[in-house]
């Protein structure tokens, strides 16, 4: 039989634990943002509606929208943002997804605590997502999975950082196409959050003068997308989509927290350019959206500057893309976005990427039309 400790050892030994628990602070981090340029002007609706090498982050069964065969896209941006990846698009019933975004983007980690540290950024790197769509039976439907491979560090307003986390998430989707291209399409995807301890010594990270224990968590996300299209003046068509998303903090708050309610919505214009009537290869496009979302349920109270994480906060963006008929017959599109407003103490404002992407063997002229496969 194991030797019991004495009660005065058993209390002290509690009274350790409980000392290293209360050294344990919550830090509540935003769903981070994956963007190409046309993701990015559209504010991330891209749920309901795809068509995009980065729309498998949102959904990965939007996979099946993106033109057979090949779609390449290589964009960067300030804020230490870029991204690169390809979707291939073989058969009609499936589609692979892979992209390498990288961002640098330190928003301030929320304490859901008066007491609680406010000020440490994360600071991400490298990481890799691959998505896959599949058609089973109906083609109208799809379903896809995305498996996500990201790391994290901690940071200070010194530049002090804390260890190096690694983990590994995933996302699901479905994906409803309709019969006709001015159909209603629909989206509906899971994304799980994340949920890191971070071990750091006293002295190395902010201005802890013991050992401290932070643990960050992202909450899960629901979301659900719709767009529909609109034949507009000859050869033009308006693409509307939007974007409800429900923010589970009640997963990484407590059972006592509710869920908030994100909304995201874009509009679309493509029209064609060029010499023939059709527009051959050559295609422009403007768009604009917003991004509403909600606050985070905290007592944290308002920063000096105004700065109140808790307050929903409404950031718009707006963004353009051109392929030329005369470069590979419209197989290369140029794109911008932009993305306005401040979402953190640290002043990093006014987010702008642009890029370039191939596809073959179609041509971007082809987004005039709502693509899906047929059999």
């Amino acid at each position: 039989m194991p030797k019991l400790l004495p009660v005065p050892t058993s209390f002290f030994a509690l009274g350790l634990l409980s000392a290293a628990a209360a050294q344990e602070t919550l830090l509540i981090r935003v769903p981070t943002e994956v963007s190409t340029p046309r993701s990015l002007g559209l504010g991330g609706a891209l749920v309901g509606l795809g068509g995009d090498t980065s729309s498998f982050i949102r959904n990965p069964a939007s996979l099946v929208a993106v033109p057979r065969s090949l779609d390449v896209v290589g964009a960067g941006g300030n804020h230490g943002g870029y991204a690169a990846g390809f979707a291939l698009h073989p058969y009609r019933t499936l589609a692979v997804g892979l992209l390498f975004p990288t961002t640098d983007r330190r928003v301030e980690l929320v304490s859901p605590t008066p007491n609680g540290v406010g000020l440490l950024q994360p600071k991400d790197g490298r990481w890799a997502a691959l998505g896959l769509a599949w058609t089973p039976l109906d083609r109208r439907l799809s379903v896809g999975v995305a498996g996500e491979a990201a790391h994290l560090r901690l940071l200070d307003d010194a530049g002090r950082a804390s260890e190096r986390k690694t983990w590994a998430s995933v996302s699901f989707g479905v994906f409803v196409q309709p019969d006709g291209p001015d159909g209603t399409r629909i989206g509906v995807a899971y994304r799980f959050g994340m949920d890191r301890t971070f071990a750091v010594p006293a002295g190395a990270l902010g201005d802890a003068d013991a050992d401290a224990t932070y643990r960050v968590r992202r909450p899960d996300v629901l979301s659900f997308g719709a767009s529909w299209r609109y034949g507009w003046l000859r050869n033009t068509h308006v693409t509307f989509t939007v974007q409800p998303e429900v923010v589970l903090y009640g997963k990484v708050l407590g059972s006592t927290e509710g869920s908030e309610l994100d909304f995201r919505a874009g509009i679309e214009v493509s029209f064609p350019r060029g010499d023939c009537v059709s527009g051959c290869g050559g295609m422009w496009q403007v768009r604009a959206g917003l991004v509403s979302r909600s606050g985070i349920p905290t007592l944290l109270p308002t920063f000096s500057d105004g700065y109140d994480p808790g307050r929903r906060s409404t950031t718009f963006v707006a963004g353009g893309s051109f392929a030329d008929e005369k470069l590979l017959s419209g197989k290369i599109k140029f794109d911008i976005g932009y993305s306005r407003g401040c979402d953190s103490l640290s002043q990093h404002c006014n987010t702008w990427m642009t890029g370039v992407s191939y596809r073959f063997p179609s041509a971007y002229r082809g987004d005039l039309r709502h693509h899906r496969a047929r059999r």
